[in-house]
């Protein structure tokens, strides 16, 4: 039985590929969780690459995204839910054969991926650094990783939350050479304009999980320890648009 006035049979959602990919059970119980909450059903698009995902991303309806891709839902006309405490934020790597100081990116090529806010956020922090850089594209963290560890590229940035789960092994096969603590983003959760009337009660319900113990323990297994309410994306929109500049 349904809560609210929702016409359509169900809403589909779509988690970000890295997310999932890496804790595609954990992130299914968060969803399911919310739409048990709501007394909503719904349905998620299970998308283990961006590929997958972008081809997705005009038919869902509530999305967890990277930061650069909810402004664009935003542009759109989704609408911000909420953030957490997990911020998007850059790992800069090198191969073990390259420099290992900051300066010596000066010149270089970086790869880093493509979209992403993490990568975005390395260039704007190596130009505050007054250091200027090729900047190259790979489609995922993994193949930054590797395209680097095999000298392919000297340098690349890694999303700081993909950098965490790598086992010892890999980060043997890198020197890391800077880690930002700039909590300007995290990802964010967004909903389509049709569903507006379930912004609010998503967001009490998210906002009240780590009062509970299986929220609690949902919130562990998807990394998050507490969400927070977005009204807009204007600020990250400027901060956006200043660094691409």
């Amino acid at each position: 039985m349904f809560l609210y006035n929702i016409t359509m049979k169900e809403i589909k959602a779509l988690v970000c590929p890295h997310d999932a990919v890496k804790n595609k059970v954990k992130w299914f119980d968060f969803i399911h969780y919310v739409g048990r909450k709501l007394g909503v059903f719904i349905s998620i698009k299970e998308c283990l690459d961006f590929p997958c995902f972008y081809e997705e991303l005009s038919s869902a309806q509530l999305i967890y995204a990277n930061p650069v891709d909810a402004m664009d839902l935003w542009k759109r006309g989704y609408l911000p839910v909420a953030g957490n405490d997990n911020f998007d934020e850059v790992v800069i790597i090198a191969n073990k054969d390259a420099g290992n100081s900051i300066k010596d990116l000066n010149g270089n090529e970086v790869v880093g991926v493509r979209n992403q806010f993490a990568t975005l956020l390395g260039v704007k922090l190596l130009k505050d650094m007054g250091i200027a850089c090729q900047i190259k594209e790979k489609d995922s963290w993994q193949e930054v990783l590797t395209s680097v560890y095999k000298g392919k590229y000297p340098y690349g940035f890694l999303y700081k939350d993909f950098t965490d789960q790598l086992t010892k092994l890999s980060k043997s096969l890198i020197n890391i050479l800077y880690e930002s603590d700039e909590k300007i983003s995290s990802h964010l959760l967004m909903i389509s304009s049709n569903l507006e009337e379930l912004r609010e009660p998503i967001i009490s319900i998210l906002m009240d999980m780590y009062k509970s113990d299986e929220g609690k323990e949902i919130l562990e297994g998807i990394n998050i320890r507490k969400w927070y309410p977005v009204e807009d994306l204007k600020h990250l929109e400027e901060i956006v648009n200043l660094i691409k500049k």
